[in-house]
């Protein structure tokens, strides 16, 4: 009996143990069911599932501890009716059987000995199942929290993410309108650059264009420039010249001084001396017999038009126009007269200073024509015409000794030519000592040969251009002065 009590009460534990178990695995499947399965771990799922198996299993032990206590208690009640029944049969109206009632009742014992035991084994193994199982649903709590605890950092995480993302989205709204923004200046930009590259191109062009002008206007300034500095060096030297003459004539009055009376009277009756008339008849003699030209000037040359102006510096306005700069020329306008016809006599010193020896040497400048041809430019009515190809001869063997010149020959014109330029610091003693009886000159007779047509043409169209540009600029001088004139009024 009391193994049976034992029983008894192991069956009451296992019963309320398996009742707590059964709670509380309920309460882990509330709390395993709030867990969404899409935040929980891999091994969480699985272990989950172990849980779940356990306690299928478990309550299907739980069913069979039920059937064995309702064993156990239908049991009970059979063995209390039996107990009564053996009270019963214990009594004097049983002793009939004695020996059939042990032997039942000893097999009876056997069969609920053998019942305990196999009892006891089942609520051991039940035992150990449940502890197993608690020990696995305190393990599998634990990991919930762990879980929990993760899936709580996670979350606040997420929610960090997602606060993050928010930010995240408003920079790229912001970023996506700043783009349009850009978007938009680009284009304009473009539309601007496309402009400006256009306004670009034009204005390259233009400056193209001014540059090969610049370089047009840098040749012709160039050139103007050559041509200021070649005037400029010729109004030097006729600068220098002048006041050579200046000075000539300022310092010709003393050396010319015993000549004045003999020049007065030569003036009052106008004629040449006998020496000087007879030495131009001869002159004019052998001139007269040298054959005509085949190419004669088409006019006179009273009657030809001018080239230049008598103020003009003749070598510098020849030097300047190329069908002048091909031919040779006599510009030796002060000493040149008439001769026969169409024929010239020239003019020239006897001897020539030579500055470096401090002598002088016979001969005039005049010595190297003779025997060649030059064109032949002469002083007509203030103005310079040219009279054609002209022949030089040497008429020295003609001439008388002692020849003066004629006098519309300049004096000072012989001795400026004889002294050469510069003339020599000393001019003055030199003049004296040297001219002291007199100037003296030889002559070169001038034949005309022919006429240079081509030469004439260029040099007149030059002078009446270069007349018209000058009265052209004349009449604006004027009405610009008339103008400032009123303006001041």
């Amino acid at each position: 009996m009391a193994s049976e009590s034992n029983v008894v009460e192991n069956l009451a534990y296992l019963s309320k143990y398996l009742e707590e178990s059964s709670a509380r695995v309920s309460e882990l499947e509330k709390e395993l069911a709030n867990v969404r399965p899409e935040n929980t771990k891999p091994g969480a799922s699985i272990q989950i599932s172990q849980l779940q198996a356990e306690k299928a299993e478990l309550q299907r032990e739980l069913e069979a501890l039920q059937e064995l206590k309702v064993k156990k208690e239908s049991r009970d009640v059979v063995l209390r009716v039996k107990q009564e029944n053996t009270d019963v049969n214990m009594s004097p109206e049983s002793d009939s059987k004695p020996n059939t009632v042990l032997a039942d009742t000893r097999q009876k014992h056997k069969d609920e000995y053998l019942l305990r035991e196999a009892l006891q084994a089942k609520c051991t193994e039940l035992e150990g199942q449940l502890k197993d199982s608690v020990q696995i649903a305190a393990k599998a709590l634990r990991e919930r929290l762990e879980v929990e605890k993760a899936l709580q950092k996670m979350r606040k995480k997420s929610e960090a993410m997602a606060e993050e993302m928010q930010d995240v989205q408003g920079t790229c709204a912001n970023i996506q309108t700043a783009n349009n923004v850009l978007v938009t200046e680009a284009n304009s930009s473009t539309e601007r650059y496309a402009h400006l590259k256009e306004k670009y191109n034009k204005v390259k062009e233009e400056g193209t264009e001014l540059r090969a002008s610049l370089a047009e206007q840098d040749a012709r300034v160039d050139s103007l420039k050559e041509k200021v500095s070649g005037v400029k060096a010729e109004l030097k030297v006729a600068e220098n010249e002048k006041e050579d003459l200046r000075q000539t004539l300022r310092e010709m009055i003393e050396v010319v001084e015993g000549l004045q009376e003999e020049v007065k009277e030569l003036k009052e009756k106008d004629v040449e001396s006998p020496e000087v008339s007879a030495s131009i008849a001869k002159y004019r003699e052998f001139l007269t017999g040298l054959p005509l030209p085949e190419r004669p000037p088409p006019a006179p040359p009273s009657n030809l038009d001018a080239v230049c102006s008598i103020t003009t510096n003749l070598h510098g306005y020849l030097s300047e126009d190329p069908t002048a700069r091909r031919q040779a020329h006599n510009p030796c306008l002060s000493r040149i007269i008439s001769g026969a016809g169409l024929n010239y006599l020239a003019y020239g010193p006897t001897s020539r200073y030579e500055r470096a020896t401090d002598t002088w040497s016979a001969g005039s400048d005049l010595i190297g024509f003779h025997g060649g041809t030059r064109e032949l430019f002469v002083n007509i009515n203030s103005s310079i015409v040219y009279v054609g190809t002209y022949r030089c001869h040497d008429l020295r063997p003609l001439q008388l000794k002692g020849t003066n010149p004629p006098k519309c020959i300049s004096a000072a014109e012989i001795i400026k030519v004889a002294l050469g330029v510069p003339r020599p610091p000393n001019h003055v003693q030199i003049m004296k000592q040297h001219y002291s009886r007199g100037i003296e000159v030889e002559a070169t007779g001038l034949q005309c040969v022919g006429f240079n047509m081509e030469l004439y043409e260029s040099l007149r169209r030059r002078f009446t251009n270069d007349s018209r540009k000058k009265r052209k600029l004349e009449k604006q001088d004027l009405r610009g002065g008339k103008a400032k004139l009123q303006k001041t009024k």
